[in-house]
């Protein structure tokens, strides 16, 4: 398996090798055929802009909405320290998550308003159905955590185990400020100690399931 260091990273400060994330790679490209495959029938323009506007949708406007929601939580979460330790404050604080996030809200509901007959959004101009756009990338969060529930409940429950995630963030000082080069992630099948139904009953805590170390290069 192919293996990735960070190469800006002096060699005395380069932590182990990385082994590439082979598994999620499988998971995208059988994402990717199946699209490849729904879209094959269309003509070729009609297929471009049909998985332009899915990448837009799920990737851009979806992920960009939860990045910006998730800095406001923890920034203005009252059980969250993330702002206390950060020595980096941007112009204006959380001015432009609150916009992002708003932006990207707006279009995912915007979506599911169906467009006039003359819109350049109509059947018509597109080729394609108003609604398939963001009924597939809602689909495709859906889907996602069917497959987290499954490993979080269903699986332990057939292997009698749990699956725990031993995380390494290796932290190095560029301009003054603490940043996470590389991490290192492990996960391996552990016996389950007890009748827990799930990861986190097992240890206690969803925390638990998930073992963290910070190396600090010098």
């Amino acid at each position: 398996m192919a293996r990735l260091r960070p190469s800006k990273l002096p060699e005395a400060q380069r932590p182990p090798p990385e082994q590439t994330p082979a598994a999620a790679l499988f998971l995208h490209w059988i994402f990717t055929m199946v699209l490849i495959a729904a879209t094959s029938s269309r003509i070729p323009r009609v297929a471009y802009a049909l998985l332009v506007s899915l990448y837009s949708y799920s990737v851009v406007v979806m992920v960009g909405f939860f990045v910006a929601a998730g800095l406001l939580y923890v920034r203005y979460s009252e059980r969250k320290e993330w702002t206390n330790g950060a020595g980096f404050h941007p112009w204006g604080g959380p001015t432009a998550a609150i916009i992002y996030c708003t932006v990207c809200a707006f279009i995912l509901v915007a979506d599911f308003i169906p467009p006039s007959a003359g819109s350049p959004f109509a059947k018509s101009a597109t080729g394609i159905e108003w609604y398939v756009v963001p009924t597939v990338g809602l689909g495709s969060l859906i889907l996602g955590y069917i497959y987290y529930i499954g490993f979080q409940y269903v699986v332990p429950r057939i292997k009698k185990k749990v699956l725990v995630v031993e995380r390494e963030a290796v932290l190095v000082k560029e301009r003054g400020e603490w940043v996470q080069a590389v991490e290192l992630v492990e996960a391996s099948w552990e016996a389950r100690p007890g009748p827990a139904k799930n990861s986190a009953e097992a240890y206690g805590s969803n925390f638990d399931m998930d073992r963290v170390t910070v190396t600090v290069a010098k």
